[in-house]
This record gives C-alpha cells, structure tokens and sequence, in this order.
C-alpha cells in the first residue's frame, strides 16, 4: 500500500523539484505538511521548463507586442487630447473629449490584456536574475541620467527662486527630500546598468522605493496643479508605476522565491502602459508648444517604459513551472517525528 501510494507521488510530481532521497519529502509537501520555505536559493534550483512555462511564453509572445502598440496607442491619443480638447487655462479637458475617451480605453484594453497574462503566471516562477544586456544598460544609463538631471535642476530652483506664498514655504521641505529621492532612484538605475547586485544595491533600492513616495507626496500636495486635472493624474499614476518597478526589483534582490511572477508580470505591463502613455504625449504637447511640460521627466518615463518592455521580453529565458522547494531536513525530521506519534 505504501509502495502504491509512493508511485502514483512519483508519477504526478516531477523528481527535479526534490533531492534524489526525497520521496517521503514528496510525500509530505504534497499534503501540505511542509512549510513552502526553500532549502536552497531559487537560483540554485532545477528550472523545469514543463507545459505551464510553454504556456505563458506562447501567452507573452503573443500578448508583448499588443502591449507595446496600447501604451504607443495611448500616448498618441493622450497627446490629441491636449492639442485639440483640454483648456489650458484650468487644466482640465473640455467636455466629452472623444480623444479622452480612446485614451482611457486603450490603457483599460491594456490592463485586461495583463490580467489575462497573468493568470498563467500564477504556475510559473523566475529562478533566476535578469541579465543586464546592451538594450536594457542604455536605458538603465539614461532613466538615471535624466532622474539625475531632474532632481539637480529641482534643488536648484528651490533654492534660487522665493516661495511665491505661505503654503509654497509649507512644501519646500517635502520637495527638498523628493529631490533626494529622485537622487536615490537615478544611483538605483545607475547600479542596475552596471549589473550590480548585493546588500548594498538592495538598501539602495528600498531608499529609491522611499524616495519614489517622496515624489508622490509631493505631487500630491502641489496646489499649483487642479486637485483632480488630468495632467496630475497622470503624472502621479506614472510615477506609481515606477514605485512598482522599485519594489518588484527588491523583491528580486531580497529573495528570487518570493518574487511572485504575477506581480512582477502586472508591474511591467503597468509601467509599459502608464509611463509610456505619459511620457509619449506629454513629449509631443511640449513640442507642440503647449503647456509646460519637463521634457527631461517625459524622456525618463519613455525611457522605464522600454526598460519594462525588455524586461518583460526576457522573462521565459528566466522562468520555469511553479514547483515547491526541496525541504529542510529539520522540516524531514519534524514531520517524521509527528507521523510516528499519529
């Protein structure tokens, strides 16, 4: 009876995801008497690229391009909105602005395309770290350049030009510290080019995480701008976009296994289509001569939207089927222990 009950473990669960004496651990992770902590680094592990990894590469291949052309699709619409239907007296759009309407539907096409590819990513997982290759060092080298570029302009102009009001002087400080913030996003860039990883890259990747919070509360307070205007909105969900991108990428440093591809799936799908989508049309309205767009902030947007591309491109040379992690032995013992005494 135990033989057959050992066999048909055997037969459903692959021997690549165990030690070569685990049957009884296979036994045991099976009715979900293990704990799912792994006994060794995920990139340690055996990648096992069986028919849920198959799928979601066929998904990906497929879904990829579609994703490009929404966040190019919405950039163009968006940039249509502001040349032809948004009154930039008050900053807001005038009436029912067809142009609008097409935005928000292609952003909305957009995020239904990344559920969809998500839910295959649920039985897959990355088992190992991307590779810095050339197209993703040059974004990497020019996300920093401009983040660094920016946030040196803003203490300049924080600290050359008077507060215009009461509640200006109020907000100089928060600003002061997103501009410190942006400084850690760009060495955080700076260090993903140069293919750095360790303790270091992994403190200085939560300080961006902080100083990206920075820059949303800073947007957030900024009474210059309508409390719900477009521009605003816009600017503050890519900006949240890039928090994502900061926090999938400690997840990645902190620990591979707990990095769920689902979440890293909807955070480059999320920066592909907001950061794109803003960066491309707030880029032409500035050209354009309309409104006072920072083009140096829009080519940073366009700039992690490629990155988020190539990044996404790369996933099934990372990735395998979702299998539970060898057990430790002190796991082995314990449950031993526990099912001599049942």
């Amino acid at each position: 009876m135990h033989s057959q009950h050992t066999e048909n473990t055997e037969n459903k669960i692959p021997d690549a995801a165990f030690t070569e004496s685990a049957r009884d651990c296979a036994v045991f992770l099976k009715r979900n008497q293990l704990s799912r902590t792994p006994a060794v680094p995920a990139e340690a592990m055996t990648v096992t690229c069986g028919l849920s990894t198959r799928r979601f590469t066929a998904l990906l291949k497929r879904i990829l391009p579609v994703q490009a052309v929404f966040a190019v699709l919405a950039g163009i619409f968006w940039a249509a909105t502001g040349l032809m239907d948004f009154d930039w007296s008050i900053r807001h759009i005038t009436g029912a602005s067809l142009w609008y309407i097409v935005t928000l539907l292609s952003l909305l096409l957009g995020f239904g395309c990344t559920i969809f590819l998500m839910i295959p990513a649920r039985r897959t997982r990355q088992y190992r770290h991307s590779p810095v290759d050339l197209p993703e060092t040059l974004c990497c080298f020019f996300i920093a350049a401009m983040l660094g570029i920016h946030a040196l302009r803003q203490f300049y102009t924080l600290l050359t030009t008077p507060p215009a009001s009461a509640s200006a002087i109020s907000t100089m400080f928060l600003s002061r510290f997103a501009a410190v913030g942006m400084l850690l996003c760009a060495l955080y860039f700076l260090l993903l080019g140069l293919g750095r990883r360790g303790h270091f890259v992994t403190l200085i990747a939560m300080g961006a995480c902080l100083g990206n919070m920075l820059v949303l509360f800073r947007d957030y307070f900024d009474f210059s701008q309508p409390l719900n205007g477009p521009l605003r909105n816009f600017a503050m969900l890519s900006y949240a976009a890039m928090l994502l991108f900061l926090i999938a990428e400690t997840r990645v440093h902190v620990d591979l296994w707990y990095a769920d591809m689902p979440f890293t799936v909807l955070t480059y799908c999320a920066v592909l289509l907001l950061c794109g989508c803003t960066g491309i049309g707030q880029a032409v309205m500035a050209f354009a001569g309309y409104g006072s767009f920072n083009l140096i902030e829009e080519a940073a947007f366009i700039a992690l939207a490629a990155l988020a591309f190539f990044r996404l491109k790369k996933l099934p040379a990372l990735i395998g089927d979702h299998l539970p992690p060898p057990p430790t032995e002190d796991e082995v013992r314990k449950m031993e222990k526990k099912l001599k005494k049942s």
